[in-house]
This record gives C-alpha cells, sequence and structure tokens, in this order.
C-alpha cells in the first residue's frame, strides 16, 4: 500500500480526511406534528441511548437533537450498550415502609431488567406499557445494580470480571477489559457457585452472539447513569429507603466511582 504524508508531514499508510475534520456537527429530527408511535420512541431510543420513557419526552418537542460530534463519530453507524430497567413492586407497601421493615421483611425491589449490546437483549423482557392486572417484575433490580457497580469498579483495576445472572442456573455475563475497550459475552456454566469471579473460567460455554464491543466510557457512563436514575426512583417513593442497609450499602458503592 503506498504511503502518502498527513498535513503534520509524517508518513502514514492512509490518510482519510474525515480524521481532520475537527468541525463538531449536530443532526436534528425535525417533526411536522406532535403525533408520534412505538416504533418512533423505540428508534430515538437507540439512537440516543436513552430509555423509552426519555425518547417519549424527547419527541414531544418540535426539533430533537439525535446525534452529535466530529464527522468520523456522527458518520459512524455505532451497535450500542444499553441498560433499560422498570421499577414493578408492591408500590403501596414500598412507600410507607421504614427501613428497618425493609432490611428485615422486604430486603429487594423487584422489576424489569435489560440489558442491551448489539442486537442481543440480555435478561427479563422490558417495556414502558401499562401493566397487565397478571403481570410483576421477574427480575433483583437491587442485584444486577449492585453487580454491576462492582464489575465497574474492579475493572477500572482489573481486565476481568463474570457475573450470574442469579434468576437462572447457569447464564453469566462476561466482561473483559482491553485498555479503553470492553468485551461482552454470555456464557453459560452450572459447576462455579460464586456470584462473581475475576479470573477467565475455562469452562464457560460461549453463546453468540460472542464478543461485543464498547467502549469502557461506554460501559460506565451507561451503569451510573441507570444506577442514579433507579436511586432517584426509590427516594421519590420513599426516602426511608435510602437508610435502608441494602440500599445505603448500594449508594456507597454508586458514589464511590463518581
Amino acid at each position: 500500500m503506498k504511503e502518502v504524508e498527513n498535513t503534520n508531514g509524517m508518513p502514514v499508510t492512509t490518510d482519510i480526511p474525515m480524521l481532520r475534520d475537527k468541525t463538531i456537527y449536530k443532526l436534528y429530527l425535525t417533526k411536522k406534528d406532535k403525533i408520534y408511535n412505538k416504533s418512533e420512541i423505540k428508534v430515538v431510543s437507540a439512537i440516543c441511548k436513552v430509555n423509552f420513557i426519555e425518547a417519549e419526552n424527547m419527541l414531544s418537542n418540535p426539533v430533537v437533537l439525535i446525534a452529535e460530534g466530529n464527522a468520523y463519530e456522527a458518520g459512524e453507524n455505532k451497535v450500542m450498550f444499553m441498560i433499560n430497567y422498570r421499577v414493578v413492586d408492591d408500590f403501596e407497601e414500598l412507600k410507607n415502609m421504614s427501613s428497618k421493615d425493609f432490611d428485615s421483611e422486604w430486603n429487594q425491589i423487584t422489576g424489569f431488567f435489560q440489558m442491551c449490546f448489539g442486537e442481543h437483549e440480555e435478561g427479563c423482557y422490558y417495556h414502558e406499557n401499562p401493566l397487565r392486572a397478571d403481570e410483576f417484575g421477574e427480575e433483583l433490580l437491587d442485584y444486577w445494580f449492585d453487580q454491576l457497580l462492582c464489575t465497574i469498579e474492579l475493572l477500572e483495576k482489573t481486565d476481568y470480571v463474570a457475573f450470574r445472572e442469579i434468576e437462572t442456573v447457569k447464564r453469566w455475563l462476561e466482561f473483559k477489559r482491553d485498555g479503553e475497550t470492553v468485551t461482552i459475552n454470555v456464557v453459560l456454566n452450572s459447576s462455579e457457585k460464586a456470584l462473581l469471579i475475576t479470573k477467565p473460567f475455562h469452562e464457560f460455554l460461549y453463546v453468540e452472539p460472542e464478543n461485543f464491543a464498547c467502549t469502557w466510557d461506554e460501559l460506565k457512563k451507561n451503569v451510573i447513569k441507570q444506577t442514579g436514575r433507579f436511586f432517584n426512583e426509590l427516594r421519590q417513593l420513599n426516602p426511608q429507603l435510602m437508610e435502608s442497609e441494602k440500599i445505603s450499602g448500594l449508594l456507597k458503592k454508586y458514589q464511590k466511582l463518581l
């Protein structure tokens, strides 16, 4: 391949003009009316990396900013990492519960939880529609956020973390960090008894699609953002929940990462 010189006079294999373009571009969605459907909410959610409620709020405006960055960032079709969750629990009980009663009688927050990376959706199904009479939260939200916070904290100083999806018998999420890139896999194994490990386990069976890659910044920011939103919802529901042993312990892990 022929070498050329870039603007600094240094030899390079190729010269991509858009990488030298420092202009910040903004891409807007302009709506003709105030009407929008579920498909449009889902598209804006995926493009802007927000949950469905936030996407719906964005679509209530006549002009929506959906992308911002330099020429390379704005033009690149990125596959994303995203966390969706919804608290689905006995709100009437939780509203009037003391922190002591929560720790001794309840000790969990349930709901929907879904981790999306690429085309893959891991965890319970998720939606923002009105709940059916027979619908209830199947995922332990406090466990999911606890494991994700531990994963972020550990990946600050090590390159490998895997944790068990507690609602399943043998399903795990594996995270490998290489500098500013994190590779995520779904793996299967029932012989390992720990809930979280920091060394590769040779008996793991990998599930397709394999080796989804995202940036370390994208992973960390998404976990911190959604965990913070989770705390805000609990605080609005009942401030005493934040003083419970379980939730206050989770909050300390969160605050260490800020």
